[in-house]
């Protein structure tokens, strides 16, 4: 699917799944949990929202696109932006406008 045309609907019912996520060509593969679908208000062409993704406490990746991978979606790249320790995680959220 592309990215254009997924919207918090596509996401919502995988909130609480695994998703491997990749950053970079060499940057390494976790295991990360999407653990938080939120709805934003209306963006330019569309309702805005973002995921928030738990990846394990050791993940120091910079901001930046990052491949995603969940058996219910084709393989995408999207831009997540580290926003934080969470408990028992580092928290990563992109946002859609």
């Amino acid at each position: 699917m592309e990215l254009a045309l997924m919207t918090r609907e596509t996401f919502e019912p995988l909130q609480g799944e695994t998703f491997a996520i990749r950053f970079g060509s060499d940057g390494g593969s976790v295991q990360g949990e999407l653990i938080e679908v939120k709805g934003r208000g209306q963006g330019l062409k569309r309702e805005a929202f973002s995921l928030l993704f738990k990846l394990p406490a050791e993940t120091r990746w910079p901001q930046g696109l990052m491949e995603i991978s969940h058996e219910a979606l084709s393989l995408t790249a999207i831009f997540l932006v580290p926003v934080g320790p969470g408990e028992g995680g580092a928290l990563y959220e992109a946002v859609f406008t």
